[in-house]
């Protein structure tokens, strides 16, 4: 690794919340002197890149539209079946705000074949985990029972994707519980400063509007208006289904043909994101609220489809590594009474990628030091440079944690469903052959650049 690299990010916003301040700081990839060219980027754009598919794994599509990927194990005595629905906030208005959640909810409630009773106590006698959550960008539906039972846990997901009544009698019911929920969330430790970070980021964006919805948006929805949205977006051809774990192939194709490619397609269309500006110069906004003294830091960052998302991976391990991290030796170096807790988090979105650092102040701490901390310590780890062994370690440990997510089919949809949804099937597919293949050089790049 040569030294003498120089570090070209800027910052661009700083957001300070106090007694719960935030401070947002973003910036933007800078081209090395002579362009990107120099430095073989742009073909690095271009070159094309095969992974192989691994023998357990078949991508396949249904004839009306379904996207389904096949991961089998045939040692897990479980099977796994998870569904990406692609309808989130991002994809609502003030008018349908909270609506996709909502949609989680009431489709436990019963389907045309099934009462909500009938649901849980026919999920509860083949031993089924079923559960679901909601994202800015798709709703994931998660099924988990021994593998012997899989048409059951087919039928009953299937129900509940494209069969479901949403009862007008537990409408109500419904909404009372997101609304609890949205009140619960505003009183969790650091809602202000997340809220306040999420505002000041994203202000104009499709990442607007919180996924819960207000309560404005929840107290006057209707149920007819939620019906239709789910007519809209519940279709087959707007969705990525997984099976995971120990299953018979063939019989498992007859089985998905006759509970989901029956359904036929619809129209997918969603309205258009409003995405994220590129922030060009600093900008610094203070708020005031909450109880603790936070400043977060904000970078502009590659996102899902970028040819630096693995490299960019690599060195946000490599900022709050336990003992040996970039930002966590140079908070040790403080003095005890202004060492500030840091986490670190990356919205991974195409078209709306930031890496935030969020330090949580003691009550001594001056804020303005922390850019400046922040800088000089990228700058000294530029011109150390990275060995090959910093990059594997960080690779070897993203792979264990790889693996074991999908082993344990319990939590393998929650890990999945993400670089499924936004990365696409072939990204999902070669995440850990692309993670390998990461040099050390290519972090000091990315680290450089952002």
């Amino acid at each position: 690794m040569r030294r003498g690299n120089e570090l070209k990010g800027k910052v661009a916003l700083a957001l300070l919340v106090g007694l719960a301040w935030p401070v947002i700081a973003t910036g933007q990839p800078i081209a090395p002197e002579g362009g990107w060219e120099e430095t073989g980027f742009l073909q690095q754009q271009l070159d094309p890149v095969f992974h192989d598919l691994p023998d357990n794994v078949e991508i396949l599509r249904l004839e009306n539209g379904l996207q389904v990927i096949l991961m089998r194990n045939p040692a897990q005595p479980m099977v796994g079946m998870y569904v990406q629905v692609e309808v989130g906030s991002a994809y609502e208005d003030f008018r349908t705000s909270g609506m996709s959640h909502m949609l989680e909810h009431l489709l436990f409630n019963g389907t045309e074949q099934f009462t909500q009773e009938e649901l849980y106590d026919l999920a509860d006698r083949h031993g089924a985990y079923n559960n679901a959550n909601t994202t800015d960008f798709y709703t994931n539906y998660m099924l988990v029972l021994p593998a012997g039972e899989i048409e059951t846990g087919l039928k009953i997901q299937s129900q509940m994707l494209f069969h479901s009544v949403l009862p007008p009698d537990k409408f109500a019911k419904e909404k009372g519980i997101v609304l609890g929920e949205i009140v619960q969330s505003r009183d969790t430790p650091g809602h202000f400063a997340d809220s306040t970070l999420r505002d000041v980021l994203y202000a104009g964006t499709s990442l607007a509007l919180p996924t819960l919805g207000t309560r404005s948006t929840i107290e006057n929805m209707e149920r007819d208006d939620v019906f239709a949205f789910y007519r809209r977006h519940y279709v087959p051809n707007n969705m990525t289904l997984t099976v995971a774990g120990n299953f018979d192939r063939d019989r498992t194709l007859e089985l998905l043909e006759k509970y989901y490619g029956s359904v036929p397609p619809g129209d997918s269309r969603r309205p258009d994101l409003r995405l994220a500006y590129l922030l060009d110069r600093t900008r610094t906004v203070v708020r005031r609220g909450g109880a603790e003294r936070v400043l977060a830091l904000a970078f502009d960052a590659p996102g899902y489809g970028s040819p630096d998302f693995f490299p960019f991976l690599v060195l946000a391990n490599l900022l709050d590594a336990e003992a040996t991290g970039i930002l966590t030796r140079a908070i040790e170096d403080l003095e005890a009474e202004e060492r500030p807790e840091l986490s670190v988090w990356w919205e991974k979105a195409e078209g709306f990628a930031r890496l935030v650092l969020k330090f949580t102040l003691p009550a001594t701490a001056d804020p303005e030091r922390f850019y400046r901390l922040v800088q000089e310590a990228c700058t000294a780890a530029l011109e150390f440079g990275f060995t090959d062994e910093d990059v594997l370690e960080v690779v070897h440990m993203e792979e264990t944690e790889t693996l074991l997510q999908r082993e344990q089919l319990r939590m393998t949809g929650i890990f999945t469903a993400e670089p499924i949804a936004l990365g696409g099937v072939d990204f999902f597919i070669s995440y850990l052959g692309s993670l390998s293949e990461v040099e050390a050089e290519e972090v000091a790049r990315v680290l450089g650049a952002y």
